[in-house]
């Protein structure tokens, strides 16, 4: 006949995914329900606890690392805390191990072979008894589960271990994955950058699954995740708001002498643009205009012989723009003669 306690640590966030193995009581140490039960199974093997074997601890008090079972089959050792719990190890949503009523049990209703060599945990499942755990695999999980996933998780030995150096691990992530990001993002483009942050995410992501299925290890990546989405943001964020100050900058200096389109073509390329003068020379190449005599020649094209064509160019436009819209106004001038001339009207207008 043996007992043990029932009991679980609740995080700061009101989920319990942990269970204590031990706990210390007027100077003495008891096992949790799952653990007693197992030694019970096991054949009451004797329990050694193993303390962390570090510097720290040479210093101050021994730190809580290992729980040992020795029996006569070999030993079995679980790893545990400071505070001697471990990650509970849910099988899944509420409904993973066969419930029974215990009315149907006390009248004979129920098959004997349904409870034939099991392991049976009595408990409730009745909201009102005030019997329920939030987890992170369901928001009301009845407590008799929560120490059933424990004691199928010692009994399978599939407990899953937080390691002692997880903190130290963390810390390296944030800082190699901090620092590659804050080096590589400023000269990607958006598409590229949101490819590298996706790609080093999915490599957090199966690094820490990778850890938690084959070696049952829980490696820390929330921290991981947010830096990245965190640094993400800010880069697309201050990307988009110096590209829009870069077009506005851009639209101040040439919007009245540039056309629209071509300050939208220099926008994607603004380092190659500037008001401070240079020298460079320049070839015209004039041609006539056709249907107009009063204006024989506009502006078809000029190359920059020296430096960058894309500022020639884009003035080359606005002097065959500012020549199309000279060539219009005479072509009116002389319409309008040509229209009094005709009525014999006096006309003082001349084509300047």
């Amino acid at each position: 006949m043996a007992g043990g306690f029932l009991g679980a640590p609740v995080e700061f966030d009101g989920v319990t995914r942990r269970a204590w193995l031990l706990a210390v009581h007027e100077q003495a140490v008891y096992g949790a329900l799952s653990l007693v039960m197992a030694q019970a199974l096991w054949g009451n093997p004797v329990v050694r606890l193993r303390f962390a074997e570090s510097l720290a601890a040479s210093v101050g008090p021994r730190q809580l690392a290992a729980i040992e079972l020795h029996a006569a089959r070999g030993a079995r050792q679980f790893a545990v805390d400071a505070q001697g719990s471990v990650l509970l190890p849910f099988r899944g949503a509420e409904g993973s191990f066969a419930h029974h009523s215990a009315a149907a049990v006390l009248a004979g209703r129920l098959p004997a072979d349904r409870l034939r060599g099991r392991v049976v945990l009595l408990g409730t499942s009745a909201p009102g008894l005030v019997d329920q755990r939030s987890t992170p695999v369901s928001e009301a999980f009845p407590g008799v589960e929560v120490h059933a996933n424990l004691l199928a998780g010692l009994l399978d030995d599939r407990l899953v271990e937080a390691p002692f150096y997880a903190p130290v691990l963390e810390a390296s992530v944030l800082l190699i994955f901090g620092s590659t990001l804050l080096l590589v993002l400023p000269r990607l483009s958006p598409q590229w950058a949101v490819a590298l942050s996706l790609l080093l995410m999915g490599l957090l992501a199966g690094i820490s699954l990778a850890a938690w299925v084959i070696a049952r290890l829980a490696l820390p990546m929330a921290a991981g995740m947010c830096l990245l989405v965190a640094l993400l943001g800010v880069h697309l964020f201050f990307g988009s708001f110096l590209e829009f100050r870069t077009r506005r900058h851009l639209a101040a200096l040439f919007g009245q002498y540039v056309p629209p389109e071509l300050v939208e073509e220099m926008s994607h390329d603004p380092e190659n643009y500037s008001m401070q003068g240079r020298s460079a020379g320049v070839s015209l190449n004039l041609t006539p205009l056709p249907g107009n005599r009063s204006l024989p020649y506009a502006v078809a094209g000029m190359t920059g012989m020296a430096g960058s064509g894309k500022p020639l160019r884009a003035a080359a436009m606005t002097v065959a723009r500012y020549c199309q819209a000279e060539a219009a106004r005479r072509r009116q001038v002389s319409i309008r003669l040509a229209s009094r001339a005709k009525a014999r009207e006096p006309c003082s207008e001349r084509v300047p």
